[in-house]
């Protein structure tokens, strides 16, 4: 962690644009399909991991409130400036329901976990090739076990985000992201506590902690292939040595690491056009 964390400081320091404001046309929004395959950790800090393959929707929209962005999911813009804006931001888990953990045996399963809220994000740069984006989110936690929704608390996300676009000077992006990630009393339970009724000599009781839920590192890359397709690849590194609940015998792996890349087609675009700057955070 700390050698990524002096590699991300440099290129924070080496950063300045080399490319003026560019602005086109694009469709209001596309819509097509996709096929990905990811490996990911069954929930935070688990010794135990999940390969899929699954299709996958491939949608841009870029409307003046709500738009698609280039790493995945929706936002909903709120006020926009030249250096600030506020939005609604989406997260979220994978569903491990399907796949129970050695660990949890006998435990309620984990359900797909859905995280909406606020985000503030102050730009440096902005409009320009390579930029700088220093965000704050806070997002309300949802579990989904078919057929119910349930609450499940809140989490507060602090994160820096290097975005360079062209990079490689065929049109496509690096996103580099380092950040923090506290969850609330409900959150942290869903994951590390263990009742008196589900303790065993091998899982004894816990009572989980609100905090900090773990460090990340996110590096994704996006390259078009042709005017409809382009192939995406995307690597997450987790590090809960410094969690909050690091002593809960649910949380059995120091450092998780996921993995997705994946195609994308689009077989449809709207002929109504839209003006958006070509390095903007919206669309893709």
């Amino acid at each position: 962690m700390q050698n990524f964390l002096i590699l991300f400081a440099s290129l924070i320091i080496l950063m300045k644009p080399s490319r003026a404001v560019e602005a086109q046309k694009l469709p209001l929004y596309e819509f097509g399909f996709g096929l990905m395959g990811a490996r990911f950790p069954t929930y935070p800090g688990s010794s135990e991991s999940i390969s899929l393959v699954l299709p996958i929707p491939a949608m841009a929209y870029r409307g003046s409130i709500f738009r698609t962005v280039k790493e995945g999911g929706v936002k909903g813009r709120i006020f926009v400036s030249d250096d600030f804006e506020f939005d609604i931001s989406f997260d979220g888990n994978f569903s491990s329901s399907r796949y129970e953990s050695k660990i949890r045996l006998g435990m309620p399963p984990l359900g797909l976990l859905l995280e909406m809220g606020p985000r503030v994000t102050y730009f440096w740069n902005k409009g320009s090739d390579k930029r700088l984006e220093l965000c704050f989110a806070v997002r309300k936690a949802f579990h989904a076990v078919w057929p119910s929704l349930r609450q499940n608390g809140y989490s507060a996300s602090p994160y820096l985000n290097l975005r360079f676009d062209d990079f490689n000077q065929k049109q496509g992006t690096l996103l580099l992201r380092f950040g923090a990630k506290y969850g609330s009393n409900t959150l942290m339970n869903y994951f590390y506590e263990v009742d008196h009724q589900y303790a065993t000599a091998n899982r004894p009781r816990y009572e989980a902690k609100p905090g900090l839920l773990g460090y990340f590192l996110v590096a994704n890359f996006y390259q078009p292939i042709s005017s409809r397709s382009k192939i995406f690849i995307s690597n997450r590194f987790y590090d809960y040595r410094y969690a909050k609940n690091r002593e809960s015998p649910l949380l059995t792996e120091k450092n998780n690491w996921t993995i997705a890349l994946g195609l994308l087609y689009t077989f449809f675009k709207s002929e109504e056009m839209v003006q958006m700057n070509r390095f903007s955070s919206g669309g893709s």
